[in-house]
């Protein structure tokens, strides 16, 4: 495996952006199970962690859907040649099992894809993670009906706390 120091990134706003995200965030996160409006919007705080030379990203989170509390983790890695993957679990979306994403850098951020099982149909969930104005971080998730419609699921804009 070669080392940040001997192959360049590729160019993404994301790799420029996340040396500066350790600590606490705070913002709004909005669930949509399928109706044009959202089904909840409510508070999250997230601690967000940069490791491995600048190639993990640990995002810790806390809040709650319709006031009942949830809380997860997410491990977004990438490597030089723009792969990038997420390993996801929280106690809402996911129960005790840990969904695992694989996609690519973009120009703005990471764009990945995993699966689920929804009876006996295979659904898709797409998540988007980059930066926004003003220092903020955005996560775009999107549920894929197996026919390939796609549809938002969750959004959350984080701004950055001071602890």
């Amino acid at each position: 495996m070669e080392s940040t120091q001997t192959q360049a990134l590729p160019n993404s706003q994301i790799l420029a952006f996340l040396p500066t995200v350790d600590g606490p965030w705070q913002g709004t996160a909005r669930v949509w199970f399928s109706a044009p409006e959202p089904v909840d919007e409510s508070p999250v705080e997230m601690q967000l962690r940069s490791k491995l030379d600048g190639c993990l990203l640990i995002m810790e989170y806390k809040g709650s859907f319709q006031g009942k509390p949830l809380e997860g983790m997410m491990m977004w890695t990438w490597t030089k040649k723009g792969e990038c993957s997420l390993a996801w679990v929280d106690s809402f979306h996911t129960g005790s099992h840990i969904m695992h994403f694989t996609g690519k850098l973009t120009e703005t951020g990471f764009d990945v894809h995993g699966t689920y099982a929804a009876g006996s149909e295979t659904w898709g969930w797409r998540t988007l993670l980059e930066p926004a104005e003003n220092g903020a971080l955005e996560m775009k998730a999107f549920n894929i009906k197996p026919d390939g419609i796609e549809f938002p699921a969750t959004h959350v804009l984080l701004k950055r706390t001071h602890a």
